[in-house]
């Protein structure tokens, strides 16, 4: 009985995986999102001078979805503001799709950081079940086991 759930969970896991992985690369098929991106843009990339503000390090930049990078600066609510001000210049996914691909892209977050994560729990005291118990529940996402 155990084996059998066991192997239930898993396929299930499986599952998500398998639909996880279709969803993102529909999303990076998807020519009115692709675009120049960051793609590892966060707090510390940003800098201002003055009422200037510069984007640093470019390391991981390349051309993909501009949903990749909004996870790391916005959350649920705060990320309408984007969506509005996009909206203005082009027009974007209609609400319901918007939040879906901004999920979806928000639990890729949660399995790219994940490994640094990991690292931090290890070397780093302070703070350790926080980063870690984030990144695991993003890269869980919609996932129910």
């Amino acid at each position: 009985m155990k084996h059998l759930l066991e192997k239930t969970i898993q396929q299930h896991i499986d599952a998500d995986a398998n639909q996880f992985l279709a969803e993102m690369a529909r999303l990076h098929q998807e020519a009115k999102t692709l675009t120049l991106i960051h793609a590892d843009l966060h707090h510390d990339h940003i800098r201002m001078d003055g009422d200037q503000l510069y984007l640093i390090d470019f390391d991981d930049a390349r051309y993909g979805s501009y949903y990749l990078d909004l996870p790391n600066l916005f959350n649920e609510n705060s990320v309408w503001h984007y969506k509005k001000a996009l909206d203005d210049l082009i027009q974007t996914d209609d609400d319901t799709l918007f939040m879906e691909r901004f999920s979806l892209v928000d639990q890729y977050v949660g399995f790219k950081y994940m490994g640094f994560s990991l690292w931090r729990w290890r070397e780093v005291e302070a703070g350790r079940d926080e980063g870690l118990m984030r990144m695991i529940s993003r890269a869980l996402g919609k996932i129910h086991v």
